[in-house]
């Protein structure tokens, strides 16, 4: 055999050991897909290794990831809500990472976000982005955005016109992750120190309280129907919303409106309590799967998706860095979301984080939509209301699993 064989087969034979195909899912969509790929393909020119992407729908995520490793075959990293984390983790289902990042590299990190990323005081992933929940206000409405819930519901009500078929406020307000910054408003917790749901509390209480008196009587702002994600955007693109609460996930969508000049604004102190409404910091946290068979290579990759290049890149998808460096780059100032990522990243430092508990999973997510669903429903009591989503809650959490 020729040396020139031997040595092309020896490069692909060291080219072949030296290279790994991660296979990495996301629920990604639109531009953060388009986003995702030309980023992919960066990364396979620069490390050599091949990653195969899927996207995977979120309602089916979980389920799937823990079928697919309990067969044997899990995709390598994942990228999801820092709410799967402890579930994933106690389960033994990811790589927990404290032995291959250090202190000074979590410190590069916005404390809030990678603080999203623990479960039992181990990091289980690295914060690829944060999601969380500001002020928009239309501008040819609203002069100012309002500093407080008494200023939110006085300019709501100038605004608001129910002939015209327009409100001062919209939110999807039958999601509690919507309603969680009145709770924290009236200075209440999602879990108390053991990790048990706190529905029944005197904060939510009043929190539920307070939501309800935007859809009816003297401070009525919102309107009384259904109120979902897509309409409450579409009432705000249209002109017929004077504000809205939504997450930074929104802003493509909202910069594609030319006619539309709106803001971005921290959520209003809640008069009652002058406490500020916190929003959940959850970020974006992507995972390994503890039985990766190339766990060197996907630590290399997830370290470089949480980049600040690559976080720089994805300001163009309406994602928020993790990391403060990202804020100060020539790129993300000239950016044409920079004035609004600004507002963004002053929220984050009026937020708590998500908790990774499993409990969140089993037992609050689903009874608090539920409870805010009955609550702008039905006439039920107040009292009622809680009760019944503390019962389903612990009902929940409570069940046999497998």
């Amino acid at each position: 055999m020729k040396k020139a064989n031997l040595f092309l087969i020896f490069l692909l034979i060291f080219n072949f050991s030296f290279s790994a195909t991660i296979k990495f899912w996301h629920s990604w969509s639109g531009e953060e897909a388009r986003v995702l790929s030309s980023v992919i393909a960066k990364y396979e020119s620069i490390s050599g290794n091949k990653v195969i992407i899927s996207g995977v729908a979120f309602d089916n995520f979980q389920s799937r990831f823990k079928g697919m490793s309990s067969r044997g075959n899990p995709p390598d990293v994942i990228v999801g809500p820092a709410d799967w984390l402890g579930s994933f983790a106690s389960s033994n289902l990811i790589l927990p990472l404290n032995s291959y990042i250090s202190e000074s590299d979590r410190r590069d990190f916005i404390k809030s976000c990678i603080s999203s990323c623990y479960f039992n005081d181990t990091l289980y992933g690295l914060p690829k982005s944060v999601r969380l929940l500001a002020l928009y206000y239309n501008k040819d409405l609203i002069s100012n955005p309002p500093a407080t819930t008494r200023d939110m519901i006085s300019l709501g009500l100038r605004i608001t016109n129910e002939d015209n078929g327009v409100y001062g406020l919209v939110y999807p307000k039958e999601s509690y992750y919507y309603h969680i910054p009145w709770l924290t408003g009236y200075g209440g917790k999602i879990l108390d120190d053991n990790n048990k749901p706190t529905f029944n509390s005197k904060e939510q209480i009043e929190s539920v309280k307070f939501a309800r008196s935007l859809t009816l009587g003297h401070k009525k702002i919102m309107p009384e129907g259904e109120l979902n994600v897509d309409l409450a955007l579409m009432m705000f693109n249209q002109n017929m919303a004077g504000m809205m609460i939504g997450g930074n996930w929104l802003l493509g969508d909202l910069k594609s409106n030319r006619r539309l000049k709106f803001g971005v604004a921290k959520l209003p102190i809640l008069s009652d309590t002058n406490i500020p409404t916190k929003p959940i910091a959850g970020s974006d946290v992507l995972m390994i799967s503890a039985k990766t068979p190339y766990r060197e290579a996907s630590l290399d990759f997830i370290q470089f998706l949480t980049s600040s290049d690559i976080q720089g890149e994805f300001l163009k998808a309406g994602h928020i860095p993790t990391r403060d460096t990202v804020y100060e780059m020539r790129k993300v100032k000239n950016s044409p979301f920079y004035e609004e990522l600004k507002k963004f990243r002053e929220q984050l430092d009026n937020t708590v984080p998500m908790p990774t508990a499993p409990e969140m999973n089993y037992g609050v997510w689903d009874s608090g939509n539920l409870m805010v669903q009955e609550l702008f429903n039905t006439n039920n009591s107040f009292g009622s209301i809680v009760r019944d989503a503390q019962h389903r809650a612990l009902k929940r959490i409570n069940e046999p699993r497998r």
